[in-house]
């Protein structure tokens, strides 16, 4: 029975296919050599280059539109100029090619070239086969495609009569401003009014990731100087801040160093927007102490209601919803949300409850639905990496979602970063 193998793609699984429908993703480049795959059965996701024979059964299939070998017509041969046959000689001639001697020195200089010749095929063989076996084709996720501009009229957000941020062009990508110093950075996010900020920051690996926030007096200008959150700090990893929409409420994921597992939802306040915040206090969610329980991408809805994400595994995740009467009183118990997208991850949910936003590999999408009772659609592409670069980590959306906020190496960069997350940066982007 032929075998049966999945590849990973952002947190979704893909398959299950066949080890020839590996091999015909590699050739058109749907998977890189950096892909995840896995073997039905086993649970252990490895790197495409290192399953055995993948990238020579994709190098050996026959090109796309490519006619077969017996239907391709024989190359035209030359027609002789003279006659070339032995019997088109005369006797003469062929007395004499009978009569030519082979020296010694032809005979060394061919015993010297089929030893050259078979040392090139023992010892160089290997080197080169190895080197073409490890050679995969370009990512086709890597290359610009042309976004549905008809698609996504149809889930796009009203387009305002002022824009969010004023002088910043549609699908071009700017560093945060006043913020274009912070490397790595994580998890922007805002309020509404755009004009605090709080995002997680690694100026260097003593303490990992803390929180920091910047303020600005009008949208049109910088943020000022970051300020770490000092009543935040520890020597965890603090990440994944959510703002509520008057500022006063900070709740952040807090997860043992270097590590997603065991994380804990914090909750911080403060009396007024030009105050500092208290000490953070471990907000419970039913389920987060136990060892093997993920819980993340916290986002405040409106002042009385909260979703994040649980995962019992990497496969099997659901939002769940906090809700309080007012925002002066305590969150009830967390329910399931039917809202849940059966795909990537929802990183950022749009006020009316009628579009989600999240990264692929491909780039930013969106979903959609005409109202809060149904379920969402097919996903559509709002931009690709070509204009974004790679997206790290959740993103922030402006109320009249025509800003994103987001993590990238930068346009036209990969999507690997190096140790630390070092080149991850804060970018802001108008959505076209």
């Amino acid at each position: 029975m032929p075998s049966r193998w999945f590849h990973k793609v952002g947190e979704r699984e893909i398959g299950p296919l066949t080890f020839q429908d590996l091999a015909g993703m590699i050739r058109s480049g749907t998977l890189t050599e950096d892909s995840r795959v896995r073997r039905e059965h086993t649970e252990e996701w490895v790197a495409a280059r290192d399953v055995i024979g993948l990238s020579r059964a994709a190098q050996t299939l026959p090109a796309a539109g490519a006619a077969p070998a017996e239907s391709q017509p024989a190359p035209p041969q030359p027609k002789p100029d003279a006659p070339k046959t032995a019997s088109s000689a005369t006797p003469a001639q062929r007395r004499r090619r009978s009569r030519l001697p082979v020296g010694p020195r032809t005979l060394i200089a061919g015993a010297v070239g089929l030893v050259v010749v078979l040392m090139v095929l023992v010892v160089g063989y290997p080197w080169w086969a190895r080197r073409a076996a490890r050679r995969f084709p370009e990512s086709a996720l890597n290359r610009p495609r042309p976004v549905d501009r008809q698609a996504l009229e149809a889930v796009r957000a009203p387009r305002p009569k002022a824009p969010s941020i004023p002088g910043l062009e549609d699908g071009k990508a700017r560093p945060i401003p006043g913020l274009e110093a912070v490397d790595p950075g994580l998890s922007p996010c805002l309020t509404p009014d755009l004009k605090t900020i709080v995002y997680a920051a690694m100026p260097d690996e003593a303490t990992d990731y803390d929180l920091y926030i910047a303020t600005r007096d009008d949208v049109s200008k910088p943020f000022g100087p970051p300020r770490l959150i000092k009543s935040c700090q520890s020597p965890e990893s603090d990440a994944y801040p959510t703002l509520s929409a008057d500022g006063l409420e900070l709740i952040f994921k807090r997860s043992l160093k270097r590590s997603e597992w065991a994380p804990r939802f914090f909750r911080a306040t403060r009396q007024s927007a030009s105050s500092e915040f208290g000490p953070a206090a471990h907000w419970g969610v039913p389920g987060d102490d136990a060892e093997r329980r993920g819980i993340a991408l916290p986002q405040w809805l409106d002042r009385t209601h909260f979703k994040f994400i649980v995962a019992d595994t990497p496969q099997t995740r659901k939002v769940m919803i906090c809700e309080r009467p007012d925002p002066k009183s305590p969150f009830g118990q967390p329910r399931e949300s039917a809202m849940f997208y059966n795909g990537w991850l929802p990183w950022f949910l749009a006020e009316s409850g009628l579009r989600l936003y999240f990264g692929t590999p491909e780039g930013l999408c969106v979903v959609s639905r005409q109202n809060v009772n149904q379920s969402f659609g097919t996903e559509v592409r709002i931009l690709d990496p070509s204009a974004t670069g790679p997206v790290k980590g959740p993103i922030w959306v402006a109320p009249q979602e025509d800003v994103v906020f987001y993590v990238s190496t930068g346009p036209g960069k990969k999507p690997d970063v190096g140790p630390g997350d070092k080149g991850c940066k804060l970018w802001m982007i108008r959505l076209q």
